[in-house]
Formats: C-alpha cells, structure tokens, sequence
C-alpha cells in the first residue's frame, strides 16, 4: 500500500512539471499576425453549450482548419490545427474566405485565430 502511494504521488508531481514546462514554452512563442486562405475545414459534429446558448446561436463548435499563409520570409506555408469557435459562425469558415491568424514564429504550424469569432 505505501509503494503504491509513492508511486502516486511521483506521478502526480511528474505530470504537474511536464505541465508546468509545456505551458512555458507555450508563454515564450513569438506570435506574428497575418491574414491566411482557408483551404480546407471540416467541423464537428459536437457542439457545446446548453439548451439556452443554442437557442441564442452562443454554442461553441470545434473546425479543423488548413489554412495557407505567407511567412515573414516570403515563402508560402500551410497548417492544419483545430480550433473552437461559434456555431452561428459556420459560414465564416468555408473553402476559399480569409481569416486572420497568428502563428509562431519559431514553429508556423502552430497558428490561432487572431479574433475570437
């Protein structure tokens, strides 16, 4: 019974810093804005929210997008990420319309929307 709570408890403090060092590393990006072509999105089936969010068109739902993007250097760059945004924002999000988005500078392929839509 005790190996078994020290084993416990190594691995909580383990997952506590391999937390703490990925949310680091996350804090120090450089993000850069720019505006990006939506190449590809599929949405969830999944929303959520509550019977009155749906209602008011608040619900969240999750969209893969692949978006293609310029770098700060001239070359052209693509990612694919999943994001949340509003279900009543479904249209914003189809082949072809542009969004605005950071990305690390460090590592393009780890992008957010710029705006919480």
């Amino acid at each position: 019974m005790l190996g078994f709570l020290i084993v416990l408890i190594v691995f909580v403090i383990t997952a506590i810093i391999l937390i703490q060092i990925s949310s680091a590393k996350r804090s120090k990006l450089t993000w850069v804005e720019t505006n990006a072509e939506i190449t590809a999105s599929e949405f969830s089936s999944h929303t959520s929210g509550n019977d009155i969010s749906r209602a008011r068109g608040e619900s969240s739902r999750k969209v893969k997008l692949t978006v293609t993007f310029k770098l700060k250097n001239g070359e052209t760059y693509q990612a694919t990420r999943k994001v949340w945004t509003a279900t009543k924002n479904r249209s914003m999000f189809e082949q072809g319309k542009w969004v605005s988005i950071d990305y690390a500078e460090e590592d393009p392929k780890i992008f957010r929307l710029h705006y919480q839509l």
